[in-house]
């Protein structure tokens, strides 16, 4: 994972507002950036499970 996409990680785990399932099987992120301002994230079925695998991942290492 490349440094731009770790800081959107520790974004969205600080400030998420919403997580959708969209019928397509995509999914959409509500969260707070870090100017305060409100951004929806749309993720395709693979990104999201990789995103999933590394939120998993991640708990791990801190738990």
């Amino acid at each position: 994972m490349d440094s731009g996409s770790q800081v959107y990680r520790a974004e969205i785990l600080d400030v998420v507002l919403g997580i959708r399932q969209q019928p397509d099987g995509n999914i959409e992120i509500a969260f707070i950036d870090g100017a305060g301002q409100k951004v929806i994230l749309h993720l395709s079925a693979t990104a999201a499970r990789e995103l999933s695998d590394e939120l998993i991942d991640l708990d791990e290492e801190l738990t």
